[in-house]
C-alpha cells in the first residue's frame, strides 16, 4: 500500500466497478484510509498466509511479509510459471538503461529502506526456500531470471547483518580539515600494513546513503570526528543515528573523537 505501488488502486476501482480487490486484513485497513472506494466491502477478497486463488491459467499463492518494509506487505507466488512477486524485496535503485552491476544499487536500496527489518526478511527467505522459483519480479529494478541463488544469498547475508567483504571503512567528519587529513594518513598506514581494502568517506560531503551501504558492506569501520559544542560533529551524529536505526551490528569498530585538548579513542 505504499503510494508508489498503490496510487492507482482508486482509479482502477472507479474505472472497473466489478473488479475485485485482493489483499490481507491490513491491506484493507490502509485502503480505507487512502481511498474512497464504493462498495468496498463487497469487492474485497481477504487472503491469509498460504491461501491460494485460481484465476484460470494461473494460481496465486500468498505469503505474508510484514515490515518488508510496510506493515501489510505480502508476496505472491504464481504457481504455474513459478514466479515470485516480491514487492520491495530484491529491488534496487538506478535505471534499466545502464550496464551496471546489480549488487551496488541493490545493497544501497536494501540497507537504506529495508535494513532495519533483517529478522522479518529472514522469515520471508525461509518461506521462499520451500518454493520452486524460476523468476523474481520486484517492484523496483530488473526482473531476475538467472542465477537466483546468487541474489537470495546476498539477501541472506544482508538480512543477517553479516559483513559482505573484508575491508575497513574510515568515515570521517572534519570541521577544518585536520580530522580528514588524519583519516587519509591512517588509510595510507593501513594500506602499507597490508589491509586488503580501505575505503574513505567524507560525511560532510559524500552521499549519506552510500556511506551507510559501505558501513554494512565491510567488516570493520573507523569513526573519526571533531567535537562540536561538546558533542559529536553533526554529520557524524547523523551517520550514527542512521546506523542505529538500521540495526548496525556484527562489526569491529574503533571511534576517534577529536577534542580541542587532545584526542580520545574508544
Amino acid at each position: 500500500m505504499e503510494p508508489d505501488h498503490a496510487y492507482n488502486i482508486g482509479l482502477l476501482a472507479s474505472k472497473y466497478p466489478e473488479m475485485k480487490i485482493i489483499g490481507n486484513d491490513k491491506t484493507f485497513t490502509f485502503i480505507s484510509q487512502f481511498f474512497n472506494i464504493p462498495d468496498l466491502e463487497n469487492r474485497k477478497v481477504v487472503v491469509k498466509e498460504a491461501d491460494e486463488i485460481n484465476i484460470g491459467k494461473h494460481t496465486l499463492k500468498f505469503f505474508m511479509a510484514p515490515m518488508v518494509h510496510w506493515p501489510e506487505v505480502m508476496v505472491t507466488y504464481e504457481m504455474t510459471e513459478k514466479i515470485l512477486f516480491t514487492a520491495d524485496g530484491f529491488g534496487k535503485f538506478g535505471t534499466l538503461d545502464t550496464d551496471e552491476e546489480w549488487d551496488c544499487e541493490a545493497r544501497r536500496y536494501y540497507f537504506n529502506i529495508v535494513g532495519k527489518y533483517g529478522m522479518q526478511v529472514q522469515a520471508l527467505l525461509n518461506k521462499a526456500k520451500t518454493l520452486d522459483i524460476k523468476m523474481i519480479c520486484p517492484l523496483h529494478g530488473p526482473i531476475l531470471k538467472e542465477n537466483l541463488e546468487y541474489y537470495i544469498n546476498k539477501y541472506d547475508i544482508w538480512s543477517s547483518y553479516r559483513p559482505e567483504e573484508e575491508g575497513i571503512l574510515i568515515a570521517h567528519a572534519s570541521i577544518y580539515g585536520n580530522t580528514a587529513y588524519a583519516a587519509e594518513e591512517l588509510a595510507q598506514i593501513l594500506k602499507n600494513k597490508g589491509a586488503k581494502k580501505v575505503v574513505l568517506t567524507d560525511l560532510t560531503r559524500d552521499d549519506m546513503a552510500e556511506a551507510i551501504e559501505d558501513a554494512f558492506k565491510y567488516d570493520k569501520v573507523i569513526f573519526a570526528a571533531s567535537s562540536y559544542n561538546f558533542e559529536i560533529f553533526p554529520p557524524m551524529s547523523e551517520f550514527l543515528h542512521h546506523l542505529r536505526g538500521k540495526n548496525y551490528q556484527n562489526r569491529k569498530v574503533r571511534y576517534y573523537r577529536k577534542w580541542n585538548m587532545g584526542t580520545k579513542c574508544r
